[in-house]
């Protein structure tokens, strides 16, 4: 018996028609409320433009919203492929990040001038954070002390009791 002969290549198909093509855009919004009286957020429109927002809440009275592009500076270094954006207040200071779709975190900064209405000063200046978390990253050492026990109210000191 004879091996088999391989047999000749056919001719190339039609190619098929265009699927339809998704939103694509990167898209995301965070916001944090402190002491019921005012409401930060942070939004990635999808135009690619990351802005600060605040409104004060008095009561009832819910204020507009004051938009900041956190997008422009004269340093020019936004960062290229943000993909998702978050917010964090303390002490009147607010922290935007956004993550790209390369994966790195990048951060600034805006200062709240409290008022009516409160008013955020941005400088736009967007700095890698680091370090970055990187893929196969270990997770974090867990202890394994004992958990705490309460204590038996009969040992107490009879000043205690």
């Amino acid at each position: 018996m004879r091996p088999a002969r391989p047999a000749a290549t056919g001719a190339t198909g039609a190619t098929g028609a265009t699927g339809a093509t998704g939103a694509g855009a990167c898209v995301d919004v965070d916001a944090v409320r402190d002491n019921n009286d005012r409401e930060f957020k942070a939004a990635l429109t999808p135009d690619g433009i990351t802005y600060a927002g605040v409104r004060e809440i008095q009561n009832t009275t819910v204020g507009p919203w004051i938009w900041y592009d956190l997008t422009t500076n004269e340093e020019g270094d936004y960062p290229t492929g943000a993909c998702g954006v978050s917010i964090g207040h303390q002490a009147n200071r607010l922290v935007i990040e956004v993550i790209t779709v390369g994966g790195e975190i990048w951060e600034t900064f805006c200062d709240v001038n409290p008022g009516t209405p409160d008013q955020l000063e941005c400088d736009g200046v967007w700095n890698d954070a680091v370090p970055q978390p990187n893929p196969g990253d270990p997770p974090p050492l867990r202890t394994h002390a004992q958990p705490i026990r309460p204590m038996d109210p009969n040992h107490l000191p009879k000043a205690l009791k």
